[in-house]
């Protein structure tokens, strides 16, 4: 009886001193190796099958797991959802719609990181804060041209929920991305009210005397918005989007009484007259802004 249980015995710590260690790599791929060394950003090892052969190193980014030989188990996937792996970032930008000054207004955002992948945009539009239209027409009254600006002036307001890939890599424990970085889908409400100039006729049965008179619209849309923001030198954004969806306004194309008007043009959301239709679209330059020092 001691004969057997010393046999089993010797069998139990051959087996221990001839097992292997396991590698899970993604993409399925197992490999059975004696582990040296397990560094914060590579694992050493050699292939069991070749135990006098050279030492191989791969990045711990593309293990999932290390299963030795006592069956002791390190887990190395880390989730891309994981906010520890940008818990030195920052989370919030302000940005400006680069071109928006040339075209009549100005627009300015802020938006926050919520989670990986996702965040919230708002953003504020000032009519009026850019170059004035200058609007040329001909006075059948006085037999000249004339011109005027539109002098348009009224703000509106943006806010969207942004669903975003997540980001792109991380791979030798330095990091490839930023939360804020990547393709985006973004659902969006905009609604403005603003004041303008437009040339109307000055009677109401629509002949002779022409002028400049006041007219206020009242817009609003919801918009699907798709995009990149790119993150450059972790200080500047770059984001460009474009946007369709429903939009409405009290505008009306087929009215008898304006003689020149831009019905549809609404500054930070363009409709198609009376369809029914939005677009939207523009480049954003913006700031980085909150980010977290790290502590020494």
């Amino acid at each position: 009886m001691k004969t057997i249980y010393l046999s089993l015995f010797t069998l139990f710590t051959s087996l221990i001193a001839y097992s292997q260690d396991k590698l899970y790599k993604k993409g399925g791929e197992v490999v059975e190796v004696k582990v040296l060394e397990v560094g914060t950003g590579e694992v050493k090892y050699k292939l069991f099958s070749d135990p006098d052969g050279p030492a191989y190193a791969v990045d711990r980014d593309q293990l999932i797991k290390i299963v030795y030989k006592d069956g002791r188990t390190e887990i190395y996937q880390s989730s891309l959802k994981d906010p520890a792996l940008y818990a030195d970032q920052a989370k919030s930008a302000i940005k400006i719609n680069f071109l928006s000054p040339l075209l009549g207004y100005t627009q300015l955002n802020f938006e926050h990181s919520i989670r990986p992948g996702r965040s919230y945009e708002i953003g504020l539009g000032i009519i009026g804060l850019g170059k004035q239209e200058k609007i040329e027409y001909y006075d059948p009254a006085t037999n000249s041209s004339q011109t005027i600006h539109k002098n348009a002036a009224g703000v509106y307001l943006n806010g969207g929920y942004k669903f975003m890939r997540l980001p792109d890599f991380v791979r030798g424990g330095t990091k490839y991305t930023h939360v804020l970085q990547g393709f985006y889908a973004k659902p969006e409400i905009i609604s403005g009210v603003y004041s303008q100039n437009v040339i109307a006729y000055l009677n109401k049965d629509a002949t002779s005397s022409i002028g400049p008179t006041k007219e206020t619209v009242a817009f609003g849309g919801l918009i699907l918005n798709l995009g990149k923001q790119w993150i450059l030198g972790e200080l500047l954004t770059l984001d460009i989007y474009g946007g369709v969806g429903y939009a409405i306004d009290n505008q009306d194309s087929n009215t008898d009484n304006e003689y020149y008007s831009e019905p549809g043009y609404h500054y930070g959301l363009i409709t198609n007259e009376n369809s029914g239709l939005g677009i939207t679209g523009g480049i954003k330059l913006g700031l980085l802004i909150n980010k977290k020092h790290k502590v020494n």
